[in-house]
């Protein structure tokens, strides 16, 4: 049937033709619009996930770049502080020891003193011992039996091992 309606209305059939291609090249045109109209779409999508993108990568490397700079800080501080405490402790180790070597000098020169003089009132009291001997035994009334000379002798050997054992204390 609708053959017969093509061939019996002539003008209404090339109307429905000619709205057909009309619709057609409308939809075809459409299609295009839509065509460029989604590659726009995508080409924004795209540019704004690149947009994107770099925006996270910028703000990584900042980041990053602040973490660096940040331990950079924390390593100087932390080398500072180490190199103080090693001065600190240098500087510490040497007072102690300038300490304790004047120290160590002070009670080696009181002892030196100390030696020197217990030796000079060991000798002083050995040499009076002996000078009071022999001036005894000179004056004495036995010196004609040779017995004063023979007294004195002794106590010179006797003042002799005196001073012997008194150097060996101090020494």
């Amino acid at each position: 049937m609708a053959a017969y309606w093509y061939f019996s209305n002539p003008d209404e059939a090339a109307a429905v033709r000619a709205k057909a291609v009309q619709e057609e090249e409308e939809i075809r045109r459409k299609a295009g619009e839509f065509g460029d109209a989604g590659r726009a779409r995508v080409e924004s999508a795209k540019k704004q996930a690149q947009m994107t993108a770099d925006s996270t990568i910028q703000s990584a490397e900042a980041r990053a770049r602040q973490a660096a700079a940040d331990a950079q800080d924390k390593f100087d501080s932390a080398k500072s502080s180490a190199q103080k405490a090693a001065t600190d402790a240098r500087d510490s180790a040497e007072g102690k020891y300038a300490g304790y070597k004047n120290s160590a000098q002070k009670s080696l020169d009181d002892a030196r003193n100390s030696t020197e003089h217990l030796y000079k009132e060991a000798r002083d009291a050995v040499g009076g011992k002996a000078e009071d001997i022999k001036e005894e035994a000179k004056a004495g009334w036995f010196s004609w039996l040779r017995w004063g000379k023979s007294k004195a002798a002794d106590a010179e050997k006797e003042a002799k091992a005196l001073k012997a054992e008194a150097d060996k204390k101090t020494s």
